[in-house]
């Protein structure tokens, strides 16, 4: 079910109880609880085009990947677009974080 975050904006409101006669209030901040384990397979599914190895492409490659011949460049090349696509994936992710978080000026709590 879909819920405006936005009129929680500046927190909840609730009753003071320390003195039963005062009808004063005060808010208290809004806490989000979230499961990101959707959102990280979304990131992962979309930038896995990062991890394809070109050398897949074409014959003369996929030769060379059956005999093994893997060149120093090509190794660190791998190397680099794993590490390029867990950046992708992890920035993605915090972004739509720190947007939830902005949009509702929640505290919230990944789980």
């Amino acid at each position: 079910r879909d819920l405006d975050l936005t009129k929680y904006k500046f927190g909840i409101l609730t009753e003071q109880t320390e003195e039963p006669s005062s009808k004063r209030r005060r808010l208290r901040p809004l806490r989000i609880g979230l499961d990101v384990s959707n959102w990280i397979a979304r990131a992962a599914h979309g930038n896995g085009a990062m991890l394809v190895d070109d050398r897949h492409l074409t014959n003369y490659g996929r030769s060379r990947l059956e005999k093994g011949e893997e060149t120093k460049i090509d190794l660190l090349t791998s190397e680099e677009n794993r590490r390029k696509y867990i950046e992708a994936c992890t920035q993605r992710v915090l972004s739509q974080i720190q947007n939830l978080q902005c949009m509702s000026q929640a505290n919230v709590i990944v789980v």
